[in-house]
């Protein structure tokens, strides 16, 4: 049997995430740090191993044999590269019931808030923090610098 445990909002004050599996549904606190990048250090690495520890554990509380898909949210003001972490990812799950899974990721938006010209803007660029239709640089940054877990899939023994 596949199961799919979806909405998995890994940063610390989000809702607890969700598992559905048959129609059941069961909540699953999460806890993930969020990404920094610090003095050109790669943190990829370390993200990840964080990662596959939540998905080993929450395998391992369902029950499951292999998990056979990862769905990963970076976000937009995360400073992780995108080929650092899927050769982390790889490197990470080496033994684990993640090895071999399907890594699917998604780039969150820079979604901001203008309060000068009452918009909702996205930014072309995260180093570019101001408005493309007034220019102001009051903001309100809606993105953020996380990395989640939005979904797991696994295959139960």
């Amino acid at each position: 049997m596949t199961c799919h445990f979806d909405s998995l909002d890994t940063r610390r004050d989000s809702l607890p995430p969700r598992l559905s599996c048959a129609g059941t549904v069961i909540a699953l606190p999460v806890a993930f740090a969020n990404a920094k990048r610090t003095g050109g250090v790669m943190h990829e690495l370390t993200l990840c191993q964080r990662a596959v520890e939540i998905i080993e554990q929450q395998a391992q509380q369902r029950g499951a044999r292999k998990v056979t898909g990862v769905w990963l949210e970076i976000g937009a003001f995360s400073c992780v590269e995108r080929s650092a972490l899927e050769f982390c990812f790889d490197l990470a799950c080496r033994d684990t019931r993640a090895e071999g899974c399907t890594l699917h990721l998604s780039q969150q938006e820079a979604q901001c808030w203008c309060p000068q010209c009452q918009r909702n803007v996205q930014l072309l660029t995260t180093l570019v923090r101001r408005c493309p239709h007034c220019h102001s640089a009051d903001l309100r940054i809606d993105a953020d610098d996380s990395v989640q877990i939005k979904r797991l899939e696994i295959e139960q023994e």
